[in-house]
C-alpha cells in the first residue's frame, strides 16, 4: 500500500475527478514508429486499467517541449542532458497541481533528482539510495513490440522446447554473460542467439516476434547483468512469457534490486555454478517447477493494478494503510 507517501499536503483529502492526462516528454510511436521511447508499449500496459488523455508534448511532435501544463498529470520522463535544466523548471508548474512522474532509464542512477520535489507522486525504473519516500520504483517492463497479446496462454514448462535461453551480447567485453553460458552450455535443449558487440546485438537482434516466441517456449531464461545493474529488459521479458529469470549476484545487491523494492519471485543464486545446481533442481522436481512459473505469472500480472491503486490513493487523498 501507498502509506503516507503523499509528498505535499494539497493533495490530501481533494478528490481530482476526470482522467488523468498522460504528458510524454519523450517519442510516442503514433509520430516516431520504431524510434520511440522503448517502454511505451508497456508503460500503456500498466496503465490499461486507468483513464487517461494523451499528450506528446515535445518538438517533434508539433510542440514546445515542456509546454503542457494541467492537474491530475502523469509526466512521462527519460533524461536528456541538453534539456534537463528546462525540465526542473517546467515540473516548477506543477507545485500546486496533482502529477506524477514517471522515470525511466536512469540505471546508472545518476540522473538528477531535484524535480521530485515538485511531484506528488514519482514511479522510477531502478531503485537507488537516497530517493525521497514519496517514490516507488517499479519493474523495467520491455521494449517496444514485446508486450503479450491478449489471447497470448502461457505453456506450462513440460511443455516448452527449450530448458532454457540467451539472447544476445557475450564475449569478451562481458565475462559475466560469458561465463552464465558456459556454466549452463551443456544442459540441452537450449537456445542461444549470441553476438559479439552491442553495436551487433542491435543489427543481429531477433526480430520481436521471434524473441518473443523464443521468450514463451523457454522454461528458463539467463539474466546477466546489463550496462551495470542486474535489472535489464531481459528479466522481464522472460516473466511475462512465464519464462523463469535466472539471476546471480551478491545477496545484498539482489535484495536492493529486485527482492525489498517488488518482492519479484525469480530464481536467485551467488554464482552461475550454483544457478546451475538450482535449475536442475526445479527440472527434477516438476510440481515445484510449475508452482514457480505459476508464482511468477500472478506477480507479473498484479502490476496494472498495483499502479491503478497507487494512482487512485494519490487522486483520492487516501493514506492507505
Amino acid at each position: 500500500m501507498l502509506g503516507s507517501l503523499f509528498y505535499r499536503s494539497i493533495n490530501r483529502g481533494t478528490p481530482h475527478s476526470g482522467p488523468w492526462t498522460l504528458i510524454w516528454q519523450c517519442r510516442t510511436r503514433a509520430v516516431m514508429g520504431d524510434k520511440a521511447i522503448s517502454e511505451e508499449d508497456y508503460l500503456r500496459w500498466l496503465l490499461r486499467d486507468v483513464a487517461y488523455a494523451d499528450v506528446a508534448d515535445t518538438e517533434k511532435e508539433g510542440r514546445a517541449q515542456f509546454s503542457h501544463i494541467c492537474d491530475k498529470a502523469i509526466i512521462i520522463y527519460s533524461r536528456d542532458k541538453k534539456n534537463e535544466n528546462e525540465f526542473f523548471r517546467y515540473l516548477k508548474n506543477f507545485k500546486d497541481k496533482l502529477c506524477v512522474i514517471v522515470h525511466l532509464s536512469d540505471e546508472f542512477c545518476t540522473n538528477p533528482i531535484k524535480s521530485y520535489r515538485y511531484a506528488s507522486f514519482v514511479l522510477r525504473n531502478y531503485n537507488r539510495s537516497g530517493i525521497p519516500p514519496h517514490v516507488r520504483p517499479f519493474p523495467l517492463g520491455c521494449t517496444l513490440g514485446k508486450i503479450p497479446p491478449d489471447a497470448f496462454r502461457p505453456a506450462l514448462p513440460n511443455e516448452r522446447q527449450y530448458l532454457w535461453n540467451f539472447a544476445g551480447h557475450a564475449g569478451p567485453s562481458k565475462p559475466h554473460r560469458q561465463a552464465a553460458l558456459d556454466a549452463f552450455a551443456s544442459l540441452e535443449p537450449n537456445f542461444q542467439h549470441v553476438t559479439d558487440s552491442f553495436h551487433d546485438s542491435i543489427r543481429a537482434a531477433l526480430k520481436p516476434e521471434e524473441y518473443c516466441t523464443v521468450m514463451g517456449d523457454s522454461t528458463f531464461v539467463l539474466c546477466p547483468r546489463g550496462n551495470k545493474s542486474l535489472d535489464c529488459f531481459r528479466n522481464y521479458e522472460a516473466a511475462m512469457y512465464g519464462a523463469i529469470p535466472v539471476v546471480v549476484g551478491e545477496p545484498q545487491e539482489l535484495k536492493t534490486t529486485f527482492i525489498a523494492p517488488f518482492d519479484a519471485p525469480f530464481l536467485y543464486a551467488q554464482s552461475w555454478a550454483e544457478a546451475r545446481h538450482e535449475v536442475e533442481s526445479l527440472l527434477a522436481d516438476p510440481s515445484a517447477l510449475k508452482r514457480k512459473q505459476r508464482d511468477l505469472l500472478d506477480w507479473w500480472a498484479r502490476w496494472p493494478g498495483i499502479i491503478r491503486d497507487y494512482l487512485q490513493q494519490i487522486e483520492t487523498g487516501s493514506s492507505g494503510n
